[in-house]
C-alpha cells in the first residue's frame, strides 16, 4: 500500500475581534495547535479515489476559532475538489490554545495551506548523487596532507601527534609563557587548530571519494582515496600516531583535555569507509591498519580521559561511544561490539531520554555540550552501526517505556512545529531524520529531510556525511 506524506507549508494567521479582523505575521506565536502539528497530520485521510490515481495538491482552509479554542467554522479558500473535503474535516477535529491579546483571549480566523502529497521512499544513491560529484572533482585535486605537513612549538608530542589548541585561552601579556588565561566569546587567531583541520579535511575527502565510487564504480576515485588512507595510517613518516593525548590543550596550563574526543569524529565515516575500499589494499596494509585501530581503541578505553569520558552525560561521551563502536564493528570484535551495546543501552539511553535532563530542555538544548541535532544524528549513527549486529536497536531497547525513536521525534516535532530553531545552532544533515525514518517506516520523517536538503550543496560541519556509506 502506498504511504502519505502531509506537511504544512506555513500558517497565515488573521486575528479577529469583534469588530475588524487583526491582521498578524505569518510567525507569530500566541496561536498553537494542542497536539502541535502532527495531531492536524494524524486526523487526515487521503482520499481513496485521489490516492489510488495519485492526485497530489494543496488545499488551503480558513478555520474559525473561537476564545476557547474551538475550531467553529471552516471554509475552503483554494484547492482541489477531490482532497478539500479530507483537509476541512480534519481541521474541524483540531483544538488550539486561545489566542491571547493584551491579557485578553481572542477569537481568530486562521487560513491553513496543507499540502497533500504521495510519499515516496527516498533511494538515497540517487537524491544524493548530484550533490556527491559537485564535489567530487575537488576531492580528486586535494593534495594529500598529512599531521606531519605542519607543526606547533608548544606541542609535546612528535610530528606525527595530533596536537589542537583551544581557541578562547590567550597569553598573558606581560609573558607568553605563563599559564594562558580564558577570554569567553573571543577568538585567539594564533591558537593552533592546523591538526584540526587536516584530521577534519581527511574525514571530507575520503569519504566523499568512497561515495563517488559507489555511484560511479570507477576506481580511480577508490585509488584516491587510499592515497590519502595510506598518508594517515600506514606511511611511518607521515601517518597519525592512535590517540588523542594533546587535543584541545591548553599552553602552558594542560597537555590535553577530554573535549578534544569530538575532535576525533571525522575518523568515523574514514573507518566506514574502508569496508569499501580494502579490497585496493594488499593484506600487510589492511594489518598495519588493523593495529593502528587496536591501538586508537586502546586510547578510548585507557588514556587519560577514558574515565571522564565513560562516566559523561553529555555529547562527549557519545562521540567517545561511536568511536568505539565503528572501530569494533569493523574489526569484527564482538566482544567490543556487546560491551558497546551494553554501554548504550545502559547508560547513554539512560541520560539522552531522561525527560528531566538537558536534551529535552529547550534552554541548554542548542548548546554544543547538549545539543540536540548534534545528539540525534550520532546517536542515529551509532544505532546503524550496532544493529549490524543482530539487536535492532530502533525498536527493541527501551528506556523508561522510550526508544531512541522518541528522541528523534522530540527533534522533529521541534522543527516542524518552528519550537527548535536550527539555524546558527547546527550545519549538519539531519541524517537522524533520514535513517530514523527508514528504519520505523516513517513517511514524515523522510520527507522533512528531504526538504531539509533543499539549497546549494554544501559540506556540512557535522563531519557524517554520506549516507550512501550507511544505506545498503
Amino acid at each position: 500500500m502506498k504511504k502519505i506524506i502531509f506537511y504544512f507549508i506555513n500558517f497565515l494567521l488573521l486575528a479577529s475581534c469583534a469588530t475588524a479582523p487583526l491582521e498578524i505575521s505569518d510567525d507569530d506565536t500566541k496561536l498553537r495547535m494542542i497536539g502541535g502539528k502532527e495531531a492536524l497530520l494524524n486526523d487526515i485521510e487521503y482520499p481513496e479515489y485521489a490516492l489510488t490515481h495519485g492526485i497530489e495538491g494543496l488545499v488551503t482552509v480558513l478555520a474559525y476559532v473561537d476564545t476557547s479554542g474551538s475550531v467553529r467554522q471552516c471554509k475552503i479558500l483554494e484547492g482541489n475538489e477531490l482532497l478539500n473535503e479530507a483537509a476541512k474535516t480534519a481541521l474541524e477535529k483540531q483544538h488550539f490554545y486561545p489566542y491571547i491579546l493584551e491579557g485578553m483571549k481572542r477569537s481568530v480566523q486562521v487560513a491553513i495551506p496543507i499540502s497533500f502529497s504521495i510519499s515516496r521512499d527516498i533511494n538515497v544513491y540517487e537524491f544524493d548523487k548530484e550533490r556527491i560529484m559537485a564535489f567530487s572533482k575537488g576531492y580528486m585535486n586535494e593534495p594529500v596532507k598529512t599531521l606531519s605537513t605542519y607543526s606547533s612549538t608548544r606541542s609535546p608530542g612528535s610530528k606525527n601527534d595530533y596536537y589542537s589548541e583551544s581557541l578562547t585561552w590567550w597569553p598573558k601579556p606581560d609573558n607568553p609563557y605563563l599559564p594562558y588565561m580564558i577570554k569567553e566569546g573571543e577568538i585567539n587567531p594564533n591558537a593552533f587548530i592546523k591538526h584540526k583541520e587536516l584530521l577534519e579535511k581527511f574525514g571530507e575527502i575520503v569519504p566523499g571519494l568512497t561515495a563517488t565510487y559507489l555511484i560511479t564504480n570507477n576506481k580511480v576515485y577508490a585509488q584516491k582515496a587510499i592515497e590519502h588512507i595510506k598518508a594517515w595510517f600506514i606511511d611511518p613518516e607521515t601517518r597519525m600516531l592512535p590517540n588523542l593525548n594533546y587535543a584541545q590543550a591548553i599552553p602552558y596550563r594542560t597537555i590535553g583535555r577530554s573535549v578534544g574526543i569530538l575532535e576525533g569524529l571525522p575518523l568515523i565515516e574514514v573507518i566506514q569507509s574502508l569496508q569499501y575500499l580494502e579490497k585496493f589494499l594488499s593484506e600487510e596494509e589492511r594489518i598495519i591498519i588493523d593495529r593502528w585501530l587496536h591501538d586508537y581503541v586502546h586510547f578510548l578505553e585507557h588514556g587519560d580521559y577514558s574515565e571522564y569520558l565513560m562516566h559523561g552525560k553529555n555529547n562527549y561521551s557519545t562521540a567517545w561511544l561511536l568511536q568505539l563502536s565503528i572501530i569494533a564493528k569493523y574489526l569484527d570484535d564482538k566482544e567490543l561490539m556487546r560491551n558497546a551495546l551494553d554501554y548504550f543501552q545502559q547508560h547513554t539511553l539512560s541520560f539522552t531520554l531522561d525527560d528531566n535532563y538537558f536534551y529535552l530542555d529547550q534552554k541548554w538544548n542548542r548548546d554544543l555540550e547538549f545539543n540536540i541535532f548534534f545528539m540525534t544524528d550520532m546517536m542515529a549513527i551509532e544505532v546503524e552501526v550496532l544493529k549490524d549486529k543482530g539487536v535492532n536497536i530502533w525498536r527493541e531497547l527501551y528506556f523508561n517505556g522510550k526508544r531512541v525513536g522518541d528522541l528523534i521525534n522530540y527533534q522533529y516535532s521541534g522543527i516542524l512545529n518552528n519550537n527548535l530553531k536550527t539555524a546558527g545552532h547546527y550545519d549538519g544533515r539531519f541524517l537522524s531524520l533520514l535513517f530514523a525514518g527508514k528504519a520505523y517506516d516513517n513517511p514524515r520523517y523522510l520527507e522533512l529531510w528531504r526538504n531539509l536538503q533543499i539549497g546549494e550543496p554544501k559540506e556540512s560541519e557535522f563531519p557524517i556525511r554520506q549516507p550512501v556509506l550507511w544505506i545498503k
